[in-house]
């Protein structure tokens, strides 16, 4: 790469995209980067360095982006790591862009790998994957030895692509995800869904208050009911995708809290975190770096809810990780099946609440003797306990007549992004809120 590039020539190809800013291609240190990583690869294709670009990311986050932006660049470079082969390098340039230079691809190829770890970042972090919206821009040092910036639609890429291939509409698969991979390079559904944040209202049954609650992702997609919590993942079983979703819950909700909480608004959030999240000593680590965005005076405010406690779990590990989160927050809670088999394990490792999800098909007398003997077991090693699910005043009056202090479902509250103040209400109070509106001219 050349050493001077003229002025003039630099700012007429930056006139025609304005998300970048007008000295990015003069600038001495992305010269000095780009003509690193290009002399470490003689065998770039047409002097391409391709640019990965978070604007999007950072202009949809708002005033949020000051907390997620670590978070940001962690899953960013994880993607990058997955999709590029050992052979290709990257590297970060300022705050918000990201160089690669791929050591075999041709610039289309490239060009379009890019776009695909670009979609892959904004599904994750904003649940959005709409290839009008994203860019692909790439700079090339042309015969003269100046430089050019081309900026192209991910969507026109993939229809020139796919003229090339014979026709075939290359927006009716899903993206492949092998490590620097040529083949299967299409777009996702037509509709992936919209990921947000959501709080779920947890009532106190014993102190008529609802102050708790308990935040959760959730998918909505056109034409189906919303996936909640770890159903939103594609694979429930890639260890890392928890990871990263527990991680970015946590940032998600902590910000709401922080904003809330500037605003006099006061409540107790229960942050998810599943048992593969604090299993191994690496995600545990990375899951705990990320609490670190939990301030000291938000941290009386915020509990832990475990998800997915293997049955028969060790006193030893459950110990280790219960103690790694009461660190970090005020308390821990968990989720469990409804014969209480490690109640007593729970209680002796800290753990404060025990929870069970009530069947949307349990009822009469099957429902009321299941939660009977959990809120018994509860009680009888000194766990407080907490049913969700609950969906009508029936329920409502089993599970407070059985002794359980905190109740979730649809007749406590609707899910929200936002949580309401704290408030004192009884069961009469819920019933009157929980009643359908009376819409004139109904019969």
């Amino acid at each position: 790469m050349p050493d001077a590039t003229p002025a003039r020539e630099a700012h007429r190809t930056m006139a025609t995209d304005t998300n970048l800013p007008a000295s990015f291609l003069i600038n001495d240190d992305f010269r000095r980067k780009a003509r690193q990583i290009l002399t470490t690869h003689s065998t770039v294709p047409a002097g391409c360095v391709h640019l990965l670009g978070l604007e999007e990311i950072r202009e949809r986050a708002g005033r949020k982006w000051d907390i997620i932006e670590q978070r940001v660049h962690d899953v960013t470079e994880r993607i990058l790591q997955k999709n590029l082969s050992p052979a290709d390098a990257w590297i970060r340039y300022g705050g918000e862009t990201y160089l690669v230079v791929f050591a075999s691809k041709d610039k289309s190829k490239a060009q379009i790998t890019c776009g695909r770890i670009k979609t892959q970042l904004m599904e994750l972090l904003l649940g959005h994957q709409d290839t009008h919206d994203i860019t692909v821009q790439t700079v090339v040092v042309d015969m003269n030895g100046q430089m050019l910036l081309e900026s192209h639609a991910l969507g026109s890429l993939l229809d020139g692509l796919a003229a090339k291939a014979g026709g075939h509409d290359a927006r009716d698969g899903v993206f492949g995800d092998g490590a620097g991979g040529d083949a299967g390079v299409m777009v996702p559904a037509p509709d992936p869904g919209v990921l947000d944040f959501v709080h779920h209202p947890i009532w106190d049954a014993m102190a008529h208050v609802t102050s708790t609650y308990a935040c959760q992702p959730r998918l909505t997609r056109t034409g189906f009911a919303p996936l909640i919590g770890y159903a939103v993942l594609d694979d429930r079983e890639d260890v890392n995708a928890i990871l990263d979703l527990d991680r970015h819950t946590l940032l998600e909700a902590v910000a709401t809290l922080t904003e809330l909480f500037q605003n006099r608004f006061r409540y107790i959030l229960v942050l998810p975190v599943h048992f593969e999240t604090m299993a191994n000593t690496k995600r545990r680590r990375d899951y705990l770096t990320t609490c670190r965005m939990i301030s000291k005076y938000l941290a009386p405010f915020v509990s832990f809810g475990l998800v997915g406690l293997p049955r028969g779990i060790p006193m030893g590990r459950l110990n280790e990780i219960v103690t790694a989160l009461h660190a970090v927050g005020r308390s821990v809670t968990a989720r469990t099946e409804e014969d209480g088999a490690d109640l007593a394990t729970y209680a002796q490792c800290g753990i404060k609440a025990a929870g069970i999800e009530l069947s949307p098909y349990a009822e009469g007398t099957k429902a009321a003797l299941e939660l009977e003997h959990f809120s018994a077991a509860c009680h009888k090693v000194g766990l407080s306990a907490h049913v969700d699910g609950v969906r009508d005043r029936r329920t409502m009056d089993l599970a407070v007549k059985a002794g359980f202090k905190y109740l979730s479902g649809p007749i406590i509250g609707s899910d929200d992004p936002y949580p309401q103040h704290m408030v004192r209400c009884t069961e009469k109070d819920l019933l009157m809120r929980a009643r359908p509106k009376h819409r004139p001219g109904s019969v």
